[in-house]
């Protein structure tokens, strides 16, 4: 008697911890869908003459940084022109949403490997198909092969696919899609990001995971992660399209939220790594 009386009791238990973690999940869930703002209308890829709101940083070719600032908080000399943004008498818009197709780094939400480390390679392809002029998000089959196709030819250049750098993963598009070009830069600050994506230009970002502090991660977030910006609000805020969550498509992070943390890989002491974003042009 005691022992169906136990059992009985630890069926309920589980029932109501169930509930409970569901109702946690719907609640979350209804929380983040009633707090998003109404997005810019979405602007698909064309490609423009040369004229442009400032001048950008130039590839290497190679994907090398362009200049290695010592801290965030360094200061853009006057007249400096690696990386820096001149002075211009344009306006950028208050708001630009990108139509960049979202591609989800587990496209059958199998969280295992190789789709665990495969943010690199989902957000390259996203902006290769930006340029190309595609907007539809990927679907579950197509995506799958698209990320393992590249995987395989990764594993052909560097003999491994998880965790590059951002040089690694700039020679890695460069040599997989040969008409993109693509820069490593060291930004002084999120304003860099915002006037690269007024002129059109979506920015890939490495990231220390954790420090995002979404709550749709796994564990609190990985250690090293890549995403697309592909806009902004005009309270500051970023428009990304994150790789590593089901609801990454337009998902927004705060300005500071991003920057600080924006860490490169750095042969994997992520935390100190230097803030550097990958640039990526039609040639």
């Amino acid at each position: 008697m005691k022992r169906s009386y136990f059992f009985a009791s630890g069926i309920c238990l589980l029932i109501v911890l169930g509930g409970a973690w569901f109702v946690r999940a719907s609640i979350r869930d209804l929380v983040y869908q009633t707090s998003q703002p109404v997005l810019p209308p979405p602007i698909a890829y064309q490609a423009t003459s040369t004229d442009a709101f400032m001048r950008v940083p130039t590839s290497t070719g190679r994907g090398e940084p362009m200049r290695s600032p010592s801290d965030r908080g360094q200061a853009i000399k006057p007249g400096q022109t690696h990386g820096s943004a001149p002075t211009t008498t344009k306006k950028f818009p208050s708001q630009v949403n990108l139509a960049i197709p979202f591609l989800l780094q587990a496209p059958t939400h199998k969280w295992i490997q190789p789709y665990e480390d495969a943010c690199e390679e989902a957000s390259a392809i996203m902006v290769d198909a930006y340029y190309r002029g595609r907007t539809e998000k990927y679907g579950e089959q197509e995506g799958d092969k698209v990320i393992l196709d590249l995987i395989a030819y990764e594993n052909g250049l560097f003999g491994k696919y998880e965790s590059t750098s951002a040089t690694e993963t700039a020679r890695l598009i460069e040599n997989y899609f040969p008409n993109r070009r693509v820069t490593v830069h060291a930004p002084t600050s999120t304003q860099e990001i915002k006037q690269l994506v007024a002129q059109n230009i979506p920015v890939i970002v490495p990231l220390y995971g954790k420090a995002l502090n979404n709550p749709y991660f796994r564990n609190g977030g990985p250690i090293y992660h890549m995403l697309v910006v592909k806009g902004y609000l005009p309270d500051g805020r970023f428009i990304t399209n994150d790789p590593g969550i089901g609801r990454g498509a337009d998902y927004i992070y705060a300005a500071d939220v991003l920057w600080e943390a924006m860490h490169d890989w750095n042969e994997g002491d992520v935390l100190n790594g230097k803030p550097m974003i990958l640039i990526v042009r039609p040639k």
